[in-house]
């Protein structure tokens, strides 16, 4: 974690601390999952975030911060307002698949294949 408090991305152990462009992908990768009805993404939450957007991946998810607070759903509500708006689709094409009340969730984007998930990244 750096100074504020935010996870480090991963790194290989090698020379200068630098991914190569196998482990890249890789890492990329393992933040979702393609299936027939589209692309299952895992998402790390930031809610009451000063400003929203997606901050790249995190591990294992994506993370994409929220202004809203985690209060009554609000921060669930924008935060499919902000993937909708990243990739193009109308809010009812995103569903969660699990995590609704937790900071890492697994959301469903309909009819989205991987290669229009790794573009917006």
């Amino acid at each position: 974690m750096d100074a504020h408090g935010h996870e480090a991305a991963r790194t290989s152990a090698g020379d200068g601390g630098e991914m190569t462009g196998q482990e890249t992908k890789q890492a990329m990768a393992e933040f979702f999952q393609e299936t027939p009805e589209g692309t299952v993404l895992n998402v790390r939450a930031a809610p009451r975030s000063s400003k929203a957007g997606i901050d790249g991946v995190v591990g294992d998810a994506l993370k994409v911060r929220v202004r809203s607070a985690p209060v009554d759903g609000k921060a669930n509500k924008e935060l499919i307002e902000v993937l909708s708006d990243a990739f193009g689709l109308p809010k009812s094409a995103i569903v969660f698949k699990s995590g609704e009340t937790a900071k890492t969730k697994r959301l469903l984007l309909r009819g989205v294949a991987k290669d229009a998930i790794l573009s917006r990244v």
